[in-house]
Formats: C-alpha cells, sequence, structure tokens
C-alpha cells in the first residue's frame, strides 16, 4: 500500500503538456479527508485507474481531464462522489 499525508485535503497531479504516469505497483490507501482529486494532461488508462483504488476513498469530486479511459466501471468510484469529469 502506498500512504499519502492523513491531513491532505485536495491532491491535482498537473502537467503542462501531455504527460504519462509511471505504472503503479501499489495501490493507494487515501486520507479520510481528502474529498477533491484531479489529473490534468496525464495519459491516465483504465488499469492505472483501478490500481489508484479510488473507490475506497471519500472523495466527492474527481476530475481527470485528458485521459486515455475507454470504459468507465462505476465500482472503481466511491459512492460518495457528487462530481465527476471526463
Amino acid at each position: 500500500m502506498c500512504h499519502l499525508p492523513t491531513s491532505l485535503l485536495r491532491l491535482h497531479l498537473i502537467a503542462h503538456e501531455s504527460g504519462k504516469i509511471y505504472p503503479i505497483t501499489r495501490m493507494v490507501k487515501w486520507p479520510l479527508l481528502l474529498s477533491d482529486f484531479g489529473f490534468q494532461n496525464l495519459n491516465i488508462d483504465y488499469w492505472t485507474l483501478e490500481w489508484l483504488n479510488m473507490n475506497e476513498s471519500r472523495f466527492e469530486k474527481i476530475t481527470i481531464n485528458k485521459g486515455n479511459i475507454q470504459t468507465l466501471n462505476a465500482n472503481l468510484f466511491p459512492i460518495s462522489v457528487n462530481y465527476l469529469f471526463f
């Protein structure tokens, strides 16, 4: 498991030009306070999205801009989400 700081409220990963995330080898354990999460200009695919383990988070807002996700599965996202943008 990959752990993040427990007091983290928002996390946005932004590339100024088209970028790529290296393959994730461990699932992420999300802080309970983190409610706003986003990727911009990163070439996120379905498998990366699955390894992010978002369904076990308490995200209320998820933004993924310019990803490479062909199919969305509702089980990948937490039930707490009230804003989802792709």
